[in-house]
């Protein structure tokens, strides 16, 4: 993910666990893989993906792995929409242009990450997949997926 998305580790305000037995600074969201399956992400980037769980600062993450290319999703549970709004703005940055029809509000970054604001919910979406022509487009596709899934 991006260095803008990694502060969320320091503005992160849940005590909730992520599921796995260890104290993580968000709220739990249970498998991130789980909200998207390889099949649907592989059918938005054009390839076969496999996706595997890692803990990437704290921060439930699914890395969909393409020969060697990833698409990579991260989910924050924030406490109130408040706290979640708080820390979109601090990561957003002034270098990121807003994209509209995706969340409450939605920047992509200098460093090719989505990140989306949807109620206390923020979503970072990185895909760096070669044929891939609208990386935009894509990650946008891929947020709307989690949003659904995460109502």
């Amino acid at each position: 993910m991006t260095a803008m998305f990694l502060s969320l580790a320091a503005c992160g305000s849940s005590s909730a666990s992520s599921g796995g037995g260890n104290p993580s600074p968000y709220g739990a969201v249970g498998d991130v893989c789980s909200l998207a399956t390889a099949n649907e992400v592989g059918g938005i980037v054009g390839e076969t993906v496999v996706p595997a769980k890692i803990d990437f600062h704290s921060v439930p993450t699914c890395k969909y792995t393409a020969g060697g290319d990833f698409i990579q999703t991260s989910v924050v549970v924030e406490q109130s929409p408040q706290t979640a709004q708080a820390s979109f703005h601090a990561i957003q940055g002034k270098a990121a242009r807003n994209v509209p029809g995706v969340g409450d509000a939605a920047a992509f970054d200098t460093i090719a990450t989505l990140t989306v604001l949807k109620g206390n919910i923020i979503l970072g979406i990185t895909v760096q997949v070669g044929k891939v022509s609208d990386q935009v487009s894509a990650e946008k596709q891929i947020a709307q997926l989690l949003i659904g899934r995460l109502k």
